[in-house]
């Protein structure tokens, strides 16, 4: 009885001291600088809507990346509806973009809820994005013809960041127009 209890005290200790060095280790590691992308969508009913995309470009409007696409646009369902997200397909160059670069980020219509998007601050290359201002878009059609653009900029460097993007209707009223909330950016260096 005694051994067991020897035994069981061996192996505690030496679980919390692998614990120990665990923790020791993961709090060395330098978190990499990120940007958060978060809004509510509430999934809409009936065709023409639900489709969105969220993107980086810099200060100067240069396309960066995409960080998602729905999957129905991101596999040519702009050529099918034209007002499928406009803006990104432009700005994109969706058409000349290669198939597995797109269903990399393209993904089923999510469910209704809060939805975050995470940029890594690194190109289409994979390298990191040169410190300065960046413009975070989500872009999201309504029904038919009635969009929005939300709009973010962003600074990456040294310092963390916030934003609140300005939405940009196509139409005025809309009863759709609830599908895209109040979109929050977020720079943690």
């Amino acid at each position: 009885m005694h051994r067991i209890r020897k035994l069981r005290f061996i192996l505690a200790a030496g679980f919390l001291a692998v614990s120990a060095a665990v923790s020791a280790d993961d709090m060395g590691k330098k978190i990499s600088p990120s940007v958060e992308i978060s809004f509510p969508y509430v999934r809409q009913d009936g065709i023409a809507s639900n489709q969105f995309a969220v993107w980086v470009e810099n200060a100067n409007g240069q396309f960066i990346k995409t960080l998602y696409v729905t999957s129905y646009t991101g596999k040519g369902g702009y050529a099918v509806r034209k007002d499928c997200v406009p803006t990104w397909v432009k700005r994109s160059k969706a058409v000349h973009t290669p198939r597995t670069e797109l269903d990399a980020v393209s993904g089923a219509t999510p469910a209704s809820g809060t939805l975050t998007y995470i940029w890594d601050c690194k190109g289409k290359d994979g390298g990191n994005v040169a410190p300065g201002k960046y413009k975070i878009f989500v872009e999201g059609t309504l029904r038919w013809k009635s969009r929005v653009l939300y709009t973010a900029s962003i600074t990456v460097g040294k310092n963390a960041d916030s934003a609140r993007a300005q939405p940009q209707y196509s139409v005025k009223s809309d009863s759709h127009s609830n599908m895209l909330g109040t979109v929050l950016v977020t720079y943690r260096p």
